[in-house]
């Protein structure tokens, strides 16, 4: 449907060319991308027992209500254990946490069932598992960052930044066993006085920064314009392209609007700018703010 060549973008990119219009900018939806990353993880070796466990426990009606009894008599801070849904990355995260936390009511009642699975007695696939919480705790963070429905196209990108420089601090502390950014892996840790092998915890984060630097490289490829649509007063005038640097040295040597750049939103400054004295910067400014950085809000 978006093929660069049959599809939607192949469609619009033929068209802009008949028109002479060239410099066309496409950016992946970038929730999506994000959703990719965490779908590229190989975390079978987790996830597959987990939904294998969650199947038995909620695939029958009996199952699942002698379990949800069991969670009342034992106090659980739980009632229940959700479904894994495949398309949604957020429900991994929800599955992982909630199994985590139940594993000992989870184990008691297998047992009674005569339905034995050796991982959760399994210190190794339990760290395992306790650092995919802490995980999927920091992707549904970022995933609700994304989200904000103001977000414009510099947003995004910042936002992309940071969690790439959290994916390098943490695999740099993983190094030298520091688990401070993984609180449920850090417990885990804690609790078993084990010297647990973090094979699997680094390659997990360094697969993570491999996939994020390549799913979000368009971005930057335009990080020159990004950097001068959301503060054209501190960027170098330098890097900017041509047409627009002159309009730029005016811009800057402005202290009333710079003045109101810091006052008001970023969509709302351009506003402010006068067409017939930075036609260029204002036809930039609209294809950056037109920018999508997700569909949903489109739909």
């Amino acid at each position: 449907m978006a093929g660069s060549k049959k599809g939607l973008v192949g469609q619009i990119t033929n068209k802009l060319e008949e028109l002479h219009i060239s410099n066309t900018l496409f950016i992946h939806c970038i929730l999506h991308q994000h959703a990719l990353c965490a779908k590229a993880l190989n975390i079978s070796c987790v996830l597959n027992p987990v939904i294998r466990i969650i199947n038995f426990v909620r695939g029958s009606s009996l199952n699942h209500r002698q379990f949800k009894v069991l969670l009342d008599d034992f106090g659980s801070e739980y009632f229940d254990l959700p479904y894994y849904t495949a398309v949604r990355w957020l429900s991994c995260g929800n599955v992982l946490n909630r199994f985590y936390k139940l594993r000992s009511e989870i184990d008691i009642f297998l047992t009674s069932k005569n339905n034995y699975y050796p991982e959760l007695s399994d210190l190794a696939w339990l760290s395992k598992l306790s650092f995919l919480v802490d995980v999927t705790t920091h992707m549904n963070e970022l995933n609700l960052k994304l989200q904000g429905k103001e977000n414009l196209i510099c947003d995004f990108y910042r936002i992309i930044k940071a969690f790439r420089q959290k994916l390098m601090l943490f695999e740099s502390q993983l190094g030298v066993r520091q688990f401070s950014h993984f609180s449920c892996f850090k417990s885990f840790c804690e609790a078993n006085c084990n010297e647990i092998d973090i094979t699997f915890q680094i390659g997990i984060i360094k697969e993570l920064k491999h996939h994020f630097l390549h799913k979000f490289s368009e971005l930057d490829k335009i990080e020159i314009d990004i950097i001068l649509f959301e503060n054209p007063f501190s960027c170098n005038v330098e890097n900017v392209q041509h047409e627009l640097q002159l309009e730029v040295i005016d811009l800057q040597s402005n202290e009333q609007l710079k003045d109101c750049h810091r006052r008001t939103k970023l969509a709302e400054f351009y506003e402010y700018l006068k067409d017939d004295e930075f036609p260029r910067l204002k036809n930039f400014a609209i294809k950056m703010i037109s920018i999508f950085g997700t569909t949903y809000q489109s739909i």
